[in-house]
């Protein structure tokens, strides 16, 4: 795995062992390599490490081809994550109608993209989308694709081709995915995390400002 870092010390964080500290070290489980360390040539090469990256960039090398993943944002380790809003702050950077450079830096984690009638949040670093993605696997459900788009300046409903593209999306590209990742639902006896608790928190916010809606509606254990 290939990853364009800004410096060489943010693809190899070595944390030692110490009396107050005592976290075990990751460094050896490093997957991504130095830009210098790139061959001349490859048979293919792949833009991005996140789901659709990393899948393609895996059955190529099964097929026996010399792969290459290229990668702009860094790999984490274990630990590097912040644990406060104001670290997770630091990590954002935003484009606005093209313009990259309103807001952070271009690496950092959370890379937010706002257009004038779609906002996209994505992942900026070696694993993509799945560095900040909570892992829930739900269904569409089919009344979103009912909704006027007022909100958007827009009197219609969703247009056809996206609407058609829910149904699709719910039937035979679900059943894809399922299969692929064999996603599973978390017992209801197993251990409290608290990602769980903090969804569930957020959830019940959203639920204030929707009418006829309650936290339990879009809170799926």
């Amino acid at each position: 795995m290939k990853t364009n870092c800004e410096t060489s010390t943010s693809c190899a964080v070595d944390w030692a062992w110490t009396t107050d500290d005592c976290r075990p070290n990751y460094s050896h489980f490093q997957l991504s390599s130095l830009l210098g360390n790139i061959k001349s040539r490859y048979d293919v090469v792949v833009i991005g490490s996140g789901y659709g990256g990393s899948v393609a960039a895996s059955r190529c090398s099964r097929a026996g081809q010399k792969v290459c993943v290229l990668e702009k944002g860094k790999e984490w380790l274990p630990g590097d994550f912040s644990e406060t809003e104001l670290g997770a702050i630091r990590e954002i950077q935003m484009t606005i109608r093209g313009r990259k450079d309103l807001l952070g830096s271009p690496t950092n984690l959370y890379d937010v993209v706002l257009g004038d009638h779609v906002a996209i949040l994505q992942g900026c670093g070696l694993g993509g989308g799945s560095l900040i993605n909570a892992n829930v696997a739900l269904d569409t459900d089919p009344r979103v694709s009912k909704i006027r788009c007022v909100n958007l300046g827009l009197q219609n409903e969703w247009p056809r081709e996206l609407q058609e593209d829910m149904v699709i999306m719910n039937k035979s590209d679900r059943t894809h995915v399922c299969d692929m990742l064999k996603p599973t639902v978390y017992p209801e006896d197993a251990q409290v995390l608290h990602k769980m608790e903090a969804m569930k928190i957020a959830a019940d916010h959203i639920a204030k400002d929707i009418e006829d809606i309650t936290g339990d509606d879009i809170f799926k254990r």
